[in-house]
């Protein structure tokens, strides 16, 4: 719609676009191409996807070759087609700036000349005036441009297949191995174009697919409309007047993630028989067909002259009304938008389980750990317990073995036992024989008593014999070993 803002940021457009002008850079007729008689819905659509080589930098070559592409298979004008094949003989990988200044003079030359594509209200005859003094200025234009002359196989030299180097320059940009733009009701070739014709579709038949992704879609009236970013819930979006064209967009979006998937499930049925990979020409006749395989129920027929699936989401993509589609069309986006609220319902159950189970999984790990934890403390105290026994138990046997060996050395000296008497008696008879070594028995440490060095001495060796699975141990140095064979030796 033409508004007072509108009109005046044109003008400061135009006024930019004066001072600093963009040279022609490929030669063109432009006075033919304005005379073409094309449907202005056709001819804003590939403006419109001529438009983003606008914002790329001119490195960015794997995007403005999507773009050019796709507004070559758009426009119906067969000298609008021809200028874009030949500014892409100049196209490289990494170094598109030629092609995009030749897109960018073209998308000013026709916003000048045709000022009512963007609501402007404008009468025929200013139109047809704006249209000469356009196609004047470009023939003077013209006259400054010297082009090399080229073979007629280089102007689609850049159209089928990419190179290496872009193929990382966008996520959906690998489809361009897949495009293909046939010219409509244009004049007999010549020979040589015919043969360059066959030779590119020889060379479909025979060239393997290098990625699965479908040709990307031509961006839409709606698409412009949409805001960049997913909208914050609640949103007003969607309402009375404007959900059928969302629709629209939403079942062109769902549409081509379809699409991708039967590519995807095609390549790895190919892969698991070992068979080679499916060429250029039968992935896009299998593209072609791709309603019948997404609604089997509400897809084309077979031999069907047009695909009423994608006619009715381009119908809701341009702005028009959902009641002009057939029951038929209906009921396919019907079942598509529910197919993919189901499918995404699913999805959601799965990130869900998938994030509990790992909620799950962390906590079973830490009460693991804190098992763990638990019993390896619960050992080492045990361990412990029995170090501080086994020191107590090891003094008194030391103290009882020392003091039976001097009641044996003072009976021997006084004669008042015999010595086997003494060997006879326990333990608790040596100590109830004089208060002396009473006191001195009660006066022996107990396990409490011994500091943490001695323990952690004796638990190291209690390990040592779980590990050796012994009930002692005994370690001995080089120099006793040496001693305890000399003592042997002399028994």
């Amino acid at each position: 719609l033409e508004t007072p803002e509108m009109v005046e940021q044109e003008d400061e457009y135009l006024g930019d676009r004066k001072r600093r002008p963009v040279t022609a850079v490929v030669k063109i007729d432009m006075e033919s191409l304005l005379a073409v008689d094309e449907d202005p819905l056709v001819t804003t659509k590939w403006l419109q996807a001529l438009e983003d080589v606008r914002t790329r930098k001119p490195d960015s070559s794997g995007p403005i070759k999507s773009a050019v592409k796709n507004a070559i298979a758009v426009t119906t004008n067969q000298h609008v087609k021809a200028y874009l094949k030949k500014a892409m003989r100049s196209w490289k990988a990494k170094s598109a700036g030629v092609v995009k200044r030749a897109v960018v003079w073209l998308i000013d030359r026709m916003k000048e000349a045709r000022p009512d594509l963007w609501g402007r209200k404008v009468s025929t005859e200013e139109i047809s005036q704006q249209k000469k003094l356009v196609a004047e200025e470009a023939a003077l234009e013209m006259e400054n441009i010297i082009e090399e002359v080229n073979d007629d196989n280089d102007g689609d030299m850049n159209l089928e297949g990419d190179s290496d180097d872009e193929s990382d320059s966008d996520d959906d940009e690998g489809s361009d191995n897949e495009d293909e733009f046939a010219d409509q009701s244009q004049q007999p070739p010549s020979p040589s174009k015919q043969r360059s014709s066959v030779a590119v579709k020889e060379n479909d038949e025979t060239m393997p697919v290098t990625t699965f992704v479908p040709v990307k879609p031509v961006p839409s009236i709606v698409d412009l409309l949409l805001p960049p970013g997913k909208p914050a819930l609640p949103t007003d979006l969607v309402s009375s007047l404007s959900w059928p064209s969302v629709i629209g967009a939403t079942s062109c979006r769902v549409y081509q993630w379809y699409k991708r998937r039967r590519n995807e499930v095609d390549d790895s049925i190919r892969e698991f028989r070992e068979l080679k990979p499916m060429s250029v020409a039968d992935r896009r006749r299998r593209e072609a067909c791709a309603s019948s395989r997404i609604l089997s129920e509400c897809g084309d027929f077979t031999g069907a002259g047009h695909n009423h699936i994608e006619s009715a989401i381009n119908h809701l993509c341009d702005g028009n009304d959902y009641l002009d589609l057939t029951a038929v069309q209906r009921l396919g986006i019907l079942r598509m938008l529910i197919e993919a609220a189901y499918d995404t319902h699913h999805i959601q159950l799965s990130i869900e389980d998938n994030f509990k189970a790992r909620v799950n999984a962390v906590k079973a790990l830490d009460a693991e750990e804190r098992r763990a934890k638990k019993a390896a403390k619960e050992e080492l105290t045990a361990m412990e317990s029995a170090a501080r026994e086994r020191l107590a138990t090891e003094g008194r046997e030391a103290f009882m073995a020392t003091k039976r060996e001097e009641v044996i050395e003072d009976i021997k000296a006084s004669k008042e036992y015999s010595v086997e008497f003494i060997e006879s008696l326990n333990d608790e008879d040596i100590i109830d024989l004089d208060d002396d070594t009473k006191a001195e028995y009660e006066a022996l440490p107990t396990a409490e008593s011994f500091n943490k060095a001695e323990v952690n001495a004796v638990v190291k060796k209690i390990q040592e014999e779980t590990a050796f699975g012994v009930e002692s141990l005994t370690v001995l140095t080089l120099e006793e070993i040496e001693k305890r064979d000399e003592e042997n030796l002399k028994s």
